[in-house]
């Protein structure tokens, strides 16, 4: 049985992967996406509990993606059910 559905936006392939991995082992339905246009395409659905959302995306960056969720007319904004979680990685040297 599914838990959850969630959507994860990050565009470092494995690190999506990866975190798609662990929450279908954990039974949790997770969709990736690994640009911000195509992000915000799916997250409008409004079919999601919760979403993954990377800051530095190709396409269109997080906070965009974030901003036009909230804003804009799409299923995401009417229902708004969803939580939206940020992430982001910064290396140091």
């Amino acid at each position: 049985e599914i838990i959850m559905h969630i959507l994860i936006i990050e565009d470092e392939k494995r690190l999506a992967d990866a975190l798609g991995q662990i929450m279908q082992e954990a039974r949790y339905q997770a969709d990736i996406v690994y640009d911000g246009r195509d992000g915000l395409a799916y997250a409008s659905s409004g079919d999601y509990d919760v979403i993954v959302l990377d800051v530095m995306l190709p396409g269109m960056d997080g906070f965009e993606v974030g901003y036009r969720l909230e804003s804009e007319e799409t299923s995401w904004s009417k229902n708004c059910g969803a939580n939206l979680c940020s992430s982001t990685c910064h290396w140091l040297p």
